[in-house]
């Protein structure tokens, strides 16, 4: 009977592993963004050429990078999350998320005698603890779908000029993961010994491609941007449990417990850029995100969805992104951002809720040469704020939960030129 016991909590322990540890199920720069420039316009990035962001937005933008750069940057976000169910209210949900950026640009058109462009993006949550930390947060109240840890991203981005007003680039966004072995031996007696536990780590990459068109002398961008899209995970988890008698083997009792931190699905986006003036740019994004395709995980023998019950549907998000110079050196910038929601219908035991969200931002910027015109230096700030329409889902224990909230973003970014 203790055996038996025994074997049902450890398979109870793995079926709540697999189903409620979560993170955020997406990269630090589609929830907020990377830069502050690019976060001041909404992320509408696309058509937007010449940001170190673009290594990510559209990795053919970063051949207009005029000199080598290094980019500093912090995001700050403050989220107020709700979710009621049966009555309670709970608003600690999701951690805070302080995520360290760092970024270089190394202009290679001397040496190949064409304009080309390598950048490297980091980006780091927890205050650069996500580095080497695999900690989550679960909540058997509801588990935000988009909100909670960022998972590591290191982006290498190539950006070519092939033609007059042609540029093209490509890129590789590289993520952690770890596979963890735990083994333990007890005896009917529920005493444990033998224990042993191994972690590793491995990357995985996905692949991202762009192109930029600058005709009329730049007065209009015209972007495609293609990014592949990819699960990183906490696992999978391989448990061996050993029941013994006496020193012998009773049962062993092999487990694999998979479970997913994060999704990102594969995205296209157009961008198109006005620049009317020397001190006005217009910008407009369509970003469609292929959410169906982790219906079919399920299907395909991927048993870490089992009982999560997903029915995700494909969404288009637009952007629109304002940037104005009223005097030499000083930048203005306003951004607005719709996120549909993917998720609808049952959620099952991993109770997720999602919202449609609406973005706002407002930025600056400024620029100056203390050492030579040719190499300033700016700072760049920013303000974004994420509104939650209120949302009801499904919940596992068969009542219904009703999610809203918002999320209060500064974020700030020092660029050097060199």
């Amino acid at each position: 009977m203790k055996k038996v016991s025994f074997m049902l909590l450890v398979a109870t322990v793995a079926a709540y592993l697999s189903t409620s540890a979560m993170a955020s199920m997406m990269n630090a720069p589609d929830v907020y963004g990377l830069t502050a420039k690019g976060m001041g316009v909404g992320n509408a990035m696309t058509a937007y050429p010449g940001d170190i962001s673009d290594a990510y937005y559209n990795p053919a933008g970063i051949a207009l990078i005029g000199s080598g750069e290094i980019s500093l940057g912090y995001i700050y976000a403050d989220p107020f999350l709700q979710i009621t169910a049966n009555g309670k209210t709970y608003n600690d949900i999701v951690p805070l998320n302080r995520i360290g950026e760092i970024g270089y640009a190394l202009n290679l058109s001397r040496l190949l005698n064409r304009q080309v462009v390598l950048a490297q993006e980091l980006s780091v949550d927890n205050n650069m603890r996500t580095l080497a930390e695999f900690d989550d947060s679960p909540s058997a109240n509801g588990n935000f779908f988009r909100y909670g840890y960022t998972n590591l991203m290191l982006l290498t981005s190539l950006g070519v000029n092939v033609l007059p007003w042609i540029y093209v680039g490509y890129g590789i966004s590289a993520y952690l993961a770890a596979n963890t072995v735990m083994s333990t031996t007890t005896d009917l007696a529920g005493h444990t010994g033998n224990s042993s536990i191994s972690l590793g780590t491995s990357g995985k990459f996905s692949s991202l491609a762009g192109l930029l068109l600058t005709p009329l002398g730049g007065m209009v961008t015209v972007g495609l941007t293609y990014r592949e899209g990819h699960i990183f995970n906490l696992g999978p988890i391989s448990a061996n449990a050993i029941a013994t008698v006496g020193g012998s083997t009773l049962s062993t009792l092999p487990l694999d417990l998979y479970f997913k931190d994060g999704f990102v699905p594969t995205q296209w986006a157009l961008g198109v850029g006005f620049k009317p003036s020397n001190r006005l740019r217009v910008l407009f994004d369509l970003t469609y995100y292929q959410w169906s395709w982790l219906n079919k995980l399920e299907s395909s023998g991927d048993y870490s969805k089992t009982g999560i019950n997903l029915d995700m549907k494909d969404v288009y998000a637009p952007r629109i992104g304002v940037e104005l110079q009223p005097i030499d050196d000083l930048y203005a910038r306003i951004g607005y951002q719709y996120l549909p929601s993917p998720l609808h219908g049952s959620t099952g035991t991993s109770n997720w809720v999602d919202s449609p969200q609406q973005v706002w931002s407002i930025g600056a910027g400024y620029s100056i040469a203390p050492l030579s015109p040719e190499y300033p230096m700016s700072i760049d700030a920013v303000y974004q704020y994420h509104y939650l329409n209120k949302t009801s889902f499904p919940f596992s224990s068969g009542y219904s939960a009703q999610a809203k909230g918002d999320i209060n973003v500064l974020g700030v970014t020092l660029t050097m030129k060199f």
